[in-house]
C-alpha cells in the first residue's frame, strides 16, 4: 500500500553510451505514474509476509496454555498428595506408638499377674472351657502333688475331681453368678489321695 516514504528508482548505464542513456530516460519518462506505482508494487512488496498462519499461531498458543495448565494441575495434585501422605504417616506413627504402649502395658500386666500367681500361697489355675489346663501356679502343683507344670498341663482337669459332676456344677455357678465363692469340693491328688478344697 501507499506509505509516507518516497523512493526514486534509477537505472545504471555507462557514461560513454549517451545515446542509450537518452533512450532509457525518455522511456522512463513516458511511463504513466499509475503504471510506475503498479510496477513498484509488483517488484517491491512492502507487505509483511507472515512466517506462520494465524491458525497455526493460535494452535501453538493453545497448546502452550494447555501444557501450562496441565503442569499447574500436576504440581497442585503432587502437593496435595504429599500433604495427605505426610498426614497419614503421622497418623500411622501415632497408631503404632499407641499400639506399642498398649502391648507394653499388657505385657507388664501379664508379668505382674504371673508374679502374683507365683507368689501367693493358694492354688491358682486357668483352664479352657473344655477343661484343659492353661497355667497353674506352684502352690497348685503342691496341693495336687505334682513336681512340674508340664506334668499337670498334660492332664484333663476333670481327672482331678473326685465326683465327675463337680466341674459342671462349678461352670453352672460361673455362668449364672459370674463368680464362685466358698465352693467346696473333693479333689484327687497325683498320689490318689482325696483332699477337700475351697474354690473362689
Amino acid at each position: 500500500g501507499d506509505t509516507s516514504f518516497e523512493s526514486k528508482l534509477s537505472l545504471l548505464s555507462r557514461n560513454d553510451w549517451p545515446i542509450l542513456n537518452s533512450i532509457l530516460e525518455k522511456a522512463l519518462m513516458s511511463i504513466p505514474e499509475n503504471k510506475k506505482k503498479q510496477n513498484f508494487r509488483k517488484w517491491i512488496n512492502l507487505e509483511q509476509s507472515s512466517f506462520m498462519k494465524r491458525e497455526v499461531i493460535y494452535a501453538i498458543i493453545a497448546l502452550v496454555l494447555l501444557a501450562s495448565l496441565s503442569l499447574i494441575i500436576v504440581v497442585f495434585f503432587n502437593r496435595a498428595l504429599k500433604k495427605q501422605v505426610a498426614y497419614r504417616t503421622i497418623e500411622l506413627q501415632n497408631e503404632i506408638q499407641e499400639r506399642n504402649a498398649s502391648e507394653k502395658a499388657l505385657r507388664e500386666s501379664e508379668k505382674k499377674l504371673r508374679d502374683l500367681q507365683s507368689n501367693v500361697p493358694v492354688g491358682v489355675f486357668r483352664s479352657t472351657p473344655e477343661g484343659q489346663f492353661i497355667t497353674v501356679n506352684p502352690a497348685h502343683l503342691t496341693i495336687l502333688g505334682y513336681d512340674s507344670e508340664e506334668e499337670i498341663l498334660a492332664k484333663h482337669i476333670e481327672e482331678h475331681y473326685f465326683e465327675p459332676q463337680t466341674r459342671q456344677i462349678i461352670l453352672g455357678h460361673l455362668k449364672k453368678d459370674k463368680v464362685l465363692k466358698n465352693f467346696e469340693a473333693k479333689l484327687i491328688r497325683k498320689d490318689k489321695k482325696v483332699i477337700w478344697c475351697s474354690f473362689n
